[in-house]
């Protein structure tokens, strides 16, 4: 075993690979390989800039990782070529870091662009090699990362898969925007009865819209699988972590902590000390000599791009949606919605995402109108349940701007109503306030 690895630090050290006509090496020594390359794709009809940019980001490094994998493949001969080519691939692309110097389209094909990266890509020899000698040392981290390496070939068969599928749509809603092109020059040419062709342009634009509808559900599954083979980078890297189980536990935990303790104090805390509130005129509507009730307009604002930096790291969120029946809102109004459903299982995006959920859905928004001791409450931010576009979930509502009329439920009030203040106490006060309160619920309502 000795010899094998000295061996091996011999090919590591002195004959690791030269680039090719394509690539200029900058640095070659015992501890890292630095290169000058390209990576490209060659961008499909509905592909974004920035998935395309990725893509040639991760050929650069694909390019990179094969120069590494020499050194590998000179391994594999030692233990008779067992390991195959996706093992060598996840296992260099984890010693390999990039830094684009320059990027942009190039116009290779007639019809579509190819987007260009140049990159200094730097190899950590040192690393690769240290790797290597645990995986000789621990059957173990062998397995794990032979497993790694499968997920990972998966992922990219899959992402090719769909790749084509998109590709395939595209060609399709090219021709069907030429065939309704054709007929809506034919109907604005047409004297005579124009109903079957007008039936047809129909036809072909709903059928249009579904492929559209289709190639986006696909895109956003593909960017998905793009962004879980990104990450099998980082569970190759814990493979050979240092450190006991407990200490990673450890690490888990402290951040689950901050998490939380971010959610007090930069979303909790900060709508109550940041939020906006304007106190409109009040409408007393007397019920008899000694009381009357009081009606109080109030509008009230809190930035809420600031909330969604503040969430964005731990839940997935969506802006405010209609629908509810005991909700009211207008074109003014603005808001979070967060699904619980789109929290759980393979949607979360951290091991404690439900639980961050959880935590803020137990608490009340509301504001809080008070005419000396006499108060109304609007409730402006809660957890609810409820069955939403056929889908049933308990999502967390909060308005962060709103006015007259808005609520989230049915027995409240806009304006807020505080009843039976005594008409003495209406004659001696010359001020009302406003603030905002979170409340710790034990159970929400049904929608």
């Amino acid at each position: 075993m000795k010899f094998r690895l000295f061996s091996l630090l011999l090919i590591l050290f002195f004959f690791f690979p030269s680039a090719s006509s394509e690539e200029k090496i900058l640095v070659n020594n015992e501890k890292e390989l630095q290169v000058l390359l390209e990576g490209y794709y060659l961008m499909g009809y509905s592909d974004t800039p920035s998935f395309a940019r990725e893509m040639a980001i991760r050929d650069a490094k694909r390019r990179a990782s094969e120069i590494a994998g020499s050194f590998v493949k000179s391994k594999t001969v030692l233990e008779n070529g067992k390991i195959k080519e996706d093992f060598i691939e996840i296992l260099t692309s984890s010693v390999v870091s990039i830094k684009v110097l320059d990027e942009g389209f190039i116009q290779e094909d007639k019809k579509r662009l190819t987007y260009f990266v140049k990159a200094k890509v730097t190899v950590d020899k040192k690393s690769l090699d240290e790797k290597i000698e645990k995986l000789f040392a621990d059957k173990e981290k062998l397995k794990k990362l032979k497993k790694l390496a499968l997920e990972n070939k998966k992922l990219s068969q899959q992402i090719k898969k769909l790749t084509e599928e998109v590709e395939r749509i595209s060609k399709e809603k090219l021709n069907y925007q030429k065939q309704i092109l054709e007929l809506k020059n034919k109907i604005n040419t047409l004297k005579a009865d124009k109903s079957s062709e007008i039936k047809e342009l129909e036809k072909k634009l709903a059928k249009l819209e579904n492929l559209s509808k289709k190639q986006k559900y696909i895109m956003e599954k593909r960017e998905k699988l793009v962004a879980k083979q990104l990450n099998i980078e980082n569970k190759v890297n814990l493979v050979f972590r240092k450190g006991s189980l407990f200490e990673l536990a450890q690490q888990s935990q402290n951040e689950k902590q901050n998490a939380f303790k971010e959610i007090d104090e930069n979303f909790f805390n900060y709508i109550a000390n940041n939020t906006e509130i304007t106190i409109g005129n009040p409408k007393i509507n007397p019920k008899n000599n000694r009381y009357a009730d009081i009606y109080i307009p109030i509008k009230w604002k809190v930035n809420v791009d600031h909330l969604k930096s503040v969430l964005k790291p731990y839940l997935n969120f969506d802006n405010l949606r209609v629908g509810f029946t005991s909700c009211s809102f207008n074109k003014s109004t603005k808001g979070l919605y967060i699904s619980r459903y789109d929290n759980t299982k393979e949607k979360k995006k951290k091991s404690y995402s439900e639980e961050i959920y959880n935590y803020i859905s137990d608490r009340d928004i509301k504001i809080e109108v008070s005419v000396g001791k006499y108060k109304g409450y609007l409730t402006i931010g809660t957890g609810i349940h409820c069955f939403f576009q056929h889908k049933s979930d308990s999502p967390y509502l909060f308005i962060t701007q709103g006015g007259k009329g808005v609520k989230l439920w049915s027995n409240e009030e806009n304006p807020i109503l505080i009843k039976n203040v005594p008409i003495d106490v209406l004659k001696t006060t010359d001020r009302i306030s406003a603030k905002i309160i979170i409340e710790k619920v034990k159970q929400h309502g049904y929608r």
